[in-house]
């Protein structure tokens, strides 16, 4: 009778051994499908897309067979994932190693052709130097006309390969604006949502109030934020996210300035009344509320986002402190009262 338990339970150790194993390879494919290196924007799409019917493929093994199957298919999918990857980075570096030359070969002519325009000038102001001791006229005129036109020339010259460095140099001056650029607008964008930061509303807002203008800010708080957070995966609540402010954004223009005020909140500012913003917040929270669906790992996940909407106006002349003031009390109070008059 012991021994017969014993093997139940040694038979129930395999079994739960068994499940891990195989739900261990399955977490194993999808995390070398989430993070591959995407060196190719269309080859990584289709990568992930053969590996996501590779882990459908090893769900459904049910024998040793099915899973060798699975095994073999994923190991050719990774080595032609391999081949075509190291396929584009020799590309990519012939690519580099031409445009290098090209550089290189640019600069040895830009440096010959000013050793030449030197020589050049030198010869030239040589030859004008033996002509202010000759006293044959013709011989004089003869020199003084070869010189002006070697230098001509050699001038030239000089301003072709002066054009193309400041061409050169226009491109990298380019190039380190688009960089710059890139990296103030990394600096001041939430990367969940996609939304500028608050840092950047805080900004907006000083400008705003030193000019003494007249605006309406629109807030967008997400009261379930917190309960999807708890149910879904981070990727899940992010994809819902972005496609709310994708959403928020074609609703509002592209003049309006959307940000994320707080995890909960988004404030939107625009220049219009109180009456205009009242009608926008309402008709945002009737159309970005309700059920959003977002891929994850190839399966669709349906998620519905509660929110509620309000608006503020600021009026010209009035106190910024009193203006702050009132939109933190406004983020706050949503569910009792949706519309603020400075």
């Amino acid at each position: 009778m012991i021994s017969i338990l014993k093997t139940a339970t040694e038979l129930d150790r395999l079994e739960e051994l068994r499940r891990a194993a195989k739900e261990c390879y399955g977490l194993a494919l999808r995390s070398v499908s989430q993070y591959a290196i995407e060196i190719d924007p269309h080859l990584t799409p289709e990568f992930r897309l053969h590996l996501e019917e590779i882990e459908s493929q090893w769900a459904a093994a049910g024998n040793p067979r099915d899973m060798r199957a699975a095994q073999a298919s994923f190991r050719g999918e990774l080595r032609e994932y391999r081949d075509k990857a190291r396929e584009q980075l020799a590309r990519l570096r012939k690519e580099l190693e031409g445009a290098a030359a090209a550089m290189a070969s640019f600069a040895d002519g830009v440096a010959s052709n000013s050793a030449d325009c030197q020589e050049g000038l030198k010869r030239e102001l040589k030859r004008l130097e033996r002509m202010t001791k000759s006293s044959n006229l013709d011989e004089i005129r003869g020199g003084i006309r070869t010189s002006v036109g070697q230098i001509s020339a050699g001038f030239d010259q000089l301003r072709r390969s002066d054009q193309l460095i400041i061409a050169q140099l226009q491109d990298e001056i380019r190039l380190l604006h688009q960089e710059f650029e890139a990296e103030r607008r990394a600096l001041f964008t939430d990367p969940a949502s996609g939304a500028w930061t608050r840092q950047k509303l805080d900004l907006r807002f000083h400008d705003l109030l030193r000019l003494n203008d007249t605006f309406s800010v629109i807030v967008i708080a997400m009261r379930n934020l917190k309960a999807l957070s708890q149910e879904y995966s981070r990727d899940v609540v992010e994809g819902a996210l972005k496609a709310m402010l994708m959403r928020f954004r074609n609703a509002a223009g592209d003049d309006a300035l959307i940000g994320r005020w707080n995890d909960d909140e988004f404030v939107m500012i625009l220049e219009v009344d109180a009456s205009a913003a009242a009608a926008i917040a309402a008709e945002l929270e009737k159309n970005l509320g309700g059920p959003y669906t977002v891929q994850e790992n190839g399966l669709a996940r349906n998620i519905t986002i509660q929110l509620a909407a309000g608006s503020l106006e600021r009026a010209a002349g009035s106190d910024p402190a009193g203006f702050i003031r009132k939109l933190d009390q406004l983020t706050g109070s949503l569910s009792r009262d949706r519309t603020y008059a400075e």
